[in-house]
């Protein structure tokens, strides 16, 4: 049966209910958002319709967390640094996602078996922020059991991801060579 979610007071879907589960189960969604059947006239949270599952959800991920997993380098933003990275990402195939004031993100690979490289580039104040992660999809998740975050950083250390970590550190460790910037271990 297919049901909507509200979160944020943003209504998503519809979905199927095996998707939802899957959702809450990997902390996208939370037993606190709302969601309501297909022919159904009230909301309800998700925790009192899936009550047996309320106790198993992790914690929803905030986006403040998620950028916590991502690697970050900050650079000093000197005439060209700018231009020097968004050439880079274009010569190793990362697309522009999206562009919003002063921030764009970038993606390399379509994450339909791959975990796809994300780059996101803001400027704050005298300073460049680059953010760096591999991204897990549905799929790879579900694939792992839900083992796998839905983001992660690109350093070393850990058996989780180690091969598509290992690729997108040294890609992005070559961008470091050429500005010249410390490496990223």
């Amino acid at each position: 049966m297919q049901m909507y979610v509200s979160r944020n007071n943003q209504q998503l879907g519809p979905f199927e209910e095996a998707r939802v589960l899957a959702m809450l189960g990997s902390g996208e969604l939370s037993t606190n958002d709302l969601a309501i059947r297909h022919g159904e006239q009230n909301w309800q949270p998700l925790g009192g319709i899936y009550q047996g599952v309320a106790n198993l959800n992790p914690p929803t991920q905030t986006a403040q967390a998620l950028s916590q997993s991502r690697t970050t380098v900050r650079l000093n933003n000197s005439n060209g640094i700018l231009q020097a990275v968004e050439s880079w990402a274009n010569a190793n195939n990362y697309n522009l996602k999206s562009a919003a004031g002063n921030e764009k993100t970038y993606q390399r690979g379509l994450g339909l078996l791959v975990a796809p490289q994300m780059l996101k580039v803001r400027q704050e104040n005298h300073e460049l922020v680059l953010e760096v992660w591999i991204r897990m999809g549905f799929f790879v998740r579900l694939l792992s059991l839900f083992i796998l975050p839905a983001e992660m950083g690109i350093e070393s250390g850990g058996v989780k991801s180690a091969l598509p970590r290992s690729i997108a550190r040294d890609r992005f460790n070559q961008l470091l060579t050429q500005l010249g910037q410390p490496l990223i271990g």
